[in-house]
């Protein structure tokens, strides 16, 4: 169906004029230069795959969102990436070699078949970072830091980060699944925390009272640290659970010593990415926008889909929501404004100009003063007694 208006663009897509697009790419080198430092590796993962490897180790969580059409050269299912961490942990599992800790990081767009949320992108411009072979809380502590760096650089205030750790639920769902054969039920329930519901399919579920009762908390465990104690009182036969909850305060001290001013809440039961992560989950809120910046979390098995199981934590965020979230101040460059003469000294002193960072515009119709201040010039290039020289305006 042809449209009537060839310059709509779908919905969910958008572009970027002049100043957005140059404060976004000054964001992204910056965020870039300080993963660098941090020690991370920049990869370039391509924009398209097939499907199938795309969606492997990561399950259902990406193929409703994953876009697909056919390659004509192999006949083959092409999908057009939705996320980049699996791409990253396939070039870490496949394509690097070595077994020792490796740190990625990337930037790139993305493509989704429906927004994540209200006011969402469906092409974000996706920014994070990977840590692969380290199965240990410290690497999780490294990954948070260089999120709440991201978001700190990129100008975003009052932030809230959002602790979990997927192994509590992963515990209940086995006492539920060794009691009644199947959990399926409740993961959808407890993801989307649709509680009543919840509440509903517990009564009639057949459990016994005591895993009952920890289907029905569990989604409400979430709160200030305080959370943690009241966890261990109702897991305190679980092992692996009180293993999760100790991780968890450990993971929250270190936290707060390096960003005090940073709020901290616990949700016990988070199940975010639930079919792959593995471990410590996470997200960074602000106030007065209702979705996530940042997220990430562990999961450590989806190399094993690429021939290496690994150990990873990683996070990303999207560049166009930290834009619009965030207070980024673009370094102000001063405007010169140049004739569009041919002469070699002109053109001497524009290149000199240039490589001191200011912008030098050649305008072809008219350099004088008025114009200048009109478009916002600081300065003009004038010739005096066979001279150029810089005139800055008032």
């Amino acid at each position: 169906m042809e449209i009537s208006n060839p310059w709509i663009l779908p919905d969910g897509i958008e572009e970027m004029l002049p100043e957005d697009a140059r404060r976004l790419e000054a964001m992204r080198r910056l965020l870039l230069d300080t993963y660098e430092s941090w020690g991370y590796d920049l990869i370039l993962p391509p924009l398209v795959e097939f499907k199938a490897s795309l969606l492997t180790g990561v399950g259902s969580d990406l193929d409703s969102q994953t876009l697909g059409m056919t390659d004509r050269l192999s006949g083959r299912t092409l999908g057009v990436r939705a996320d980049i961490s699996p791409q990253a942990a396939r070039m870490d599992a496949h394509t690097l070699e070595g077994n020792g800790p490796r740190r990625l990081c990337y930037c790139g767009t993305v493509l989704k078949a429906l927004p994540d949320g209200p006011q969402r992108s469906r092409s974000p411009i996706q920014i994070g970072a990977e840590l692969f072979g380290v199965d240990d809380l410290q690497a999780d502590a490294e990954i948070i830091r260089v999120m709440l760096k991201t978001l700190q650089l990129a100008g975003v205030e009052d932030l809230t980060l959002d602790l979990g750790n997927v192994t509590i639920f992963t515990w209940v769902e086995k006492q539920v699944q060794h009691e009644l054969g199947s959990s399926e039920s409740i993961v959808g329930l407890m993801q989307n925390k649709r509680l009543p519901e919840l509440d509903a399919w517990v009564e009639t579920s057949g459990l016994s009272a005591a895993t009952a009762d920890l289907v029905r908390r569990l989604p409400r465990l979430a709160g200030d640290i305080g959370i943690l104690s009241a966890a261990r009182e109702l897991f305190v036969d679980a092992a692996p659970v009180l293993e999760a909850l100790d991780q968890l305060e450990e993971l929250a001290t270190s936290i707060a010593t390096d960003f005090p001013q940073v709020r901290l809440f616990f949700d016990l039961g988070e199940l975010r990415g639930a079919h792959y992560h593995t471990g410590v989950v996470f997200a960074a809120y602000t106030t007065g926008y209702g979705s996530m910046l940042a997220n990430g979390g562990r999961y450590n098995e989806v190399g094993r889909a690429f021939g290496k199981s690994r150990p990873a934590t990683g996070f990303s965020s999207d560049l166009k929501t930290l834009l619009r979230t965030g207070n980024f101040q673009l370094a102000k460059k001063d405007l010169v404004l140049a004739p569009a003469v041919a002469n070699r000294e002109l053109e001497i002193m524009i290149t000199d100009l240039r490589g001191k960072g200011m912008r030098v515009l050649s305008e072809f119709e008219s350099a004088s003063t008025e114009y200048a201040r009109e478009i916002g010039a600081s300065h003009v290039l004038v010739e005096q007694n066979g001279k150029w020289r810089l005139e800055k305006l008032d």
